[in-house]
């Protein structure tokens, strides 16, 4: 008989528990980039978790018996245009400024909490470089985006 235990889940749902201790983060949500904001009920600012890739063992010593996962995560708010005429050409008639701080702030919090040792021996090992996302999407999204890897334990044997 074949023990499995499911790490993708408990990949996944490490990430989810990470993000849901930030009072900013309104909605989080997985699945493919292109349909982050089609449900219309989503509410903003919003993090979308995206498995990209698996690996069963990384080659070092220290990472058999675990498993790899890339993720790519979005963090992201809609734009917000005011139609009040708009005096100061710095700040404009939009929440450009305020969808940046928000959704970096965000990630900061998360690369801290990433930091923390946790009970399922999870490690973040990886985080490259975010990029900004600018009026993305169907609903002009502005935020960032960034890859992660994590290790979950390997429990699936027989």
């Amino acid at each position: 008989n074949c023990k499995i235990m499911n790490e993708y889940i408990t990949g996944l749902n490490y990430l989810k528990g990470l993000f849901e201790s930030n009072s900013n983060v309104k909605t989080i949500i997985h699945g493919v980039t292109e349909n982050i904001d089609l449900d219309k009920s989503n509410e903003y600012p919003l993090v979308n978790i995206f498995c990209t890739s698996f690996n069963p063992r990384l080659g070092d010593e220290e990472a058999v018996g675990t498993v790899a996962f890339r993720y790519t995560i979005s963090i992201l708010t809609n734009r917000i245009e005011s139609n009040t005429p708009f005096t100061d050409k710095w700040l404009k008639s939009d929440n450009e400024i305020a969808n940046y701080n928000t959704t970096i702030g965000i990630a900061l919090q998360f690369f801290s909490d990433a930091d923390l040792i946790n009970d399922e021996n999870i490690d973040i090992i990886e985080i490259n470089e975010p990029e900004i996302g600018t009026l993305m999407l169907t609903n002009l999204l502005d935020g960032c985006i960034f890859d992660c890897v994590i290790t979950v334990p390997n429990q699936t044997g027989c």
